[in-house]
């Protein structure tokens, strides 16, 4: 997952609430873009891309963002992949 607080890798546990609800329109609804519709492997927040946005108007391309972002995770002495967390979207939804 890549965030404004840099990047980690998380668990995400589908919501399993009724009515059925696609795990793409879930991960919308929590403000985050999947990598691909089905199965992703990698979200970015929205709020990531806002801030992206931003520093690309400032002449900031996305591989600096994004070098800036792993840099943030590495200062603080853990090692990308050490990051690690479960994320339950259910519950979170109101339908």
């Amino acid at each position: 997952a890549v965030d404004i607080t840099g990047i980690c890798l998380i668990t995400i546990a589908q919501c399993d609430c009724l009515p059925v609800v696609d795990l793409l329109v879930q991960l919308i609804r929590i403000r985050c873009i999947p990598s691909t519709p089905t199965h992703p492997k990698a979200i970015v927040s929205i709020r990531c891309l806002d801030q992206l946005g931003i520093f690309e108007k400032h002449g900031v391309s996305a591989a600096v963002y994004y070098d800036t972002l792993r840099s943030q995770v590495e200062s603080s002495g853990l090692i990308l992949g050490e990051v690690r967390c479960h994320f339950s979207i259910s519950g979170i939804l109101s339908i």
